[in-house]
């Protein structure tokens, strides 16, 4: 189910007929004052504009998040017009409710096709670089700016974001190329002759963002950047990305405003029986996501999958049959799930899978999976066979939960219901 935040100045200016009907086809409508949305997590916001256009301006600007504008007259509709994004929308609160209706489903979809057009975008790169060139991609992230955007305003930010983007992009050949994404991540692609280039000119654009202040007004604000860099090889683009912006969250752990190699980071961030991500990779990514949809951004579902019975295994057949049987759920489960999709080893038999997804759709995923291992076989050494079944519990971010402890909290009192429950199941958080 999506969410959206009804956004009024009060609620004697909310037109309550829309805001009913839009419960009633099915869309969560979570209703709060101007000033209050950027606490809430949703997919849109709806924005009622129902007086005078001098309010309407700060509070769309304050908040980066698919928008609609409703507006209760003319004059306030054009000017909703002049302020709206790209892929925001806006219309009369009069509106037939139909066309409305397609109007927040056009809102909705904005960040989706915006990674549409990230990954065409990539992929168009890749195929026009000539032959001989190693092709890498450096994601950047600004350090602290949230902070910065909450003190100097939403517009503002969004200047200092161009002049970085500006800075990042200078000095660069014909061959490389300046991508943004989700509004304040910037991914800079590089074509060079060989890997030493690439390392020292992503270098040397990454410390071009933090050489001189950024005046923005009369204010001079000196930002810094942590970035990641990965080569990309013959597998998909979107595995080169996940990589660097696994680097780039490395470098933040490690204190900020530095670049970090991928390559250097694989044994770290690889759980060396199993193949899937380590829990360090867990610890350190999880965090960046968690941030994200908490503030609305996108969704974020976790499930917790815990072999059953496995000490049993590890009893009767030895810890060989056991390593095995681990090495095949990971193979199992990552058939299974979508290329967005991630997964760690948390401890032991217990897995933490990441989606970015509502938490009905990550049911759909996860009961897939149940379904796979379950029947799935282990060729035993003696001939036999061997089968085992998987519990799952499932949490989705939401305004109650704050940090990584408690989303896997959730996840794992609702797997060990699944287990008191006959195992072999998916249990959902109860919140």
């Amino acid at each position: 189910m999506k969410t959206i935040v009804w956004v009024a100045q009060s609620a004697s200016a909310c037109p309550r007929g829309i805001l009913h009907r839009l419960r009633e086809i099915g869309y969560e409508v979570v209703e709060c004052d101007y000033g209050a949305s950027l606490a809430l997590a949703c997919d849109a916001r709806v924005l009622v504009a129902a007086e005078a256009s001098r309010f309407l301006a700060p509070e769309y600007a304050a908040d980066p998040r698919p928008t609609l504008i409703l507006a209760a007259s003319h004059s306030l509709l054009l000017a909703a017009l002049v302020l709206a994004r790209c892929g925001d929308d806006a219309c009369r609160d009069d509106e037939d409710f139909e066309v409305l209706a397609l109007r927040v489903k056009r809102v909705l979809a904005r960040d989706n096709k915006a990674g549409e057009d990230f990954d065409a975008s990539l992929d168009l790169w890749r195929m026009a670089l000539p032959d001989g060139l190693v092709a890498a991609v450096m994601a950047i992230d600004l350090d602290n700016f949230l902070a910065l955007n909450q003190r100097i305003g939403f517009a503002r930010g969004t200047e200092v974001l161009e002049e970085v983007t500006s800075r990042v992009a200078a000095d660069l050949t014909a061959h490389d190329k300046v991508l943004r994404r989700h509004g304040d991540d910037i991914y800079l692609l590089l074509a060079r002759p060989d890997k030493a280039r690439v390392v020292a000119d992503s270098a040397a654009a990454r410390e071009r963002i933090g050489r001189t202040p950024i005046r923005i007004g009369t204010e001079e604000v000196t930002v810094t950047g942590s970035a990641g860099l990965a080569f990309f090889d013959a597998a998909a683009s979107t595995r080169a990305i996940s990589q660097a912006e696994i680097a780039m969250l490395m470098a933040k752990h490690n204190g900020r405003d530095d670049v970090v190699l991928y390559d250097t980071l694989k044994d770290a961030n690889e759980d060396a029986l199993t193949g899937a991500h380590s829990r360090r990779y867990f610890d350190t990514r999880l965090p960046r996501e968690l941030r994200r949809a908490i503030s609305g951004r996108t969704p974020l579902t976790l499930a917790l999958l815990d072999l059953d019975d496995f000490g049993l295994v590890n009893k009767h057949y030895g810890h060989t049959v056991g390593d095995e049987v681990l090495r095949q759920f990971v193979r199992v489960v990552l058939r299974n799930v979508r290329p967005s999709d991630w997964l760690a080893r948390y401890g032991g038999e217990e897995f933490c899978l990441v989606m970015g997804a509502t938490c009905a759709e990550g049911a759909i995923v996860v009961e897939r999976i149940r379904r796979a291992v379950a029947d799935a076989v282990v060729a035993m050494p003696d001939g036999t066979t061997l089968m085992t079944t998987v519990s799952i519990g499932l949490a989705s971010a939401s305004g109650s939960i704050a940090s990584i402890g408690d989303i896997v909290q959730l996840a794992s009192a609702a797997n060990r219901r699944a287990k008191d429950d006959g195992k072999n199941r998916v249990a959902i958080a109860e919140t």
